[in-house]
């Protein structure tokens, strides 16, 4: 009697330790997938942010190039072709910005993105009146905003905007650029 019950109570305690090994396993594997989900959610996102941020650094990048060679450049046919550079590096810019718009999910995204617009709202005035000049084939006094873009005004102040909106919110703002998963972008000063 004793070793019959003595067999069932091993055998009952083994299939009873097995029960619970197999639900911790199933457990764990669901929690598991749920975890791996997340974290390609978390990576998709992120990697589309940082591909739409570098869109925009390059597109500011460019178009600051483009709009220095339209000011130096002589022939109209050439400050043409530069200048239909300039307005399409603008266009994927803008592309950019409203898809990462679309994408900001926390308050400190929202926030940059403001400061981002506000850079923009300041510096695109002076980027169009460069255009502006240079096309009037002004090109001193383009050179001259240029410089007021790159070395401060007429005060000493150094401005610091770069030759394009917001591009030196890029390269100046480190700190906050890994808000929008930016961090990976290498994010330099450019001038």
């Amino acid at each position: 009697m004793f070793a019959r019950n003595m067999k069932f109570s091993v055998g009952a305690g083994f299939a009873v330790v097995l029960g619970l090994m197999v639900a911790l396993t199933l457990i764990g594997l669901k929690q598991m997938a749920a975890i791996n989900d997340r974290l390609e959610r978390i990576v998709k996102d992120n990697n589309v942010k940082t591909e739409l941020a570098t869109v925009m650094r390059d597109s500011l990048r460019e178009r600051a190039l483009n709009m220095h060679t339209v000011v130096v450049l002589s022939d109209l046919f050439e400050q043409d072709e530069e200048l239909q550079r300039f307005y399409a590096h603008g266009v994927q810019f803008t592309k950019a910005r409203q898809s990462l718009d679309q994408m900001v999910s926390t308050a400190q995204e929202r926030a940059i993105l403001s400061k981002i617009q506000r850079h923009t709202e300041i510096t695109q005035p002076l980027v169009l009146k460069t255009i502006e000049l240079a096309q009037d084939h002004k090109n001193r006094e383009a050179l001259q905003v240029l410089r007021i873009f790159s070395c401060g005004d007429r005060h000493g102040h150094h401005s610091d905007l770069g030759a394009e909106p917001s591009l030196i919110f890029f390269s100046s703002q480190p700190g906050l650029v890994p808000a929008l998963a930016f961090s990976v972008l290498g994010v330099q000063r450019f001038s």
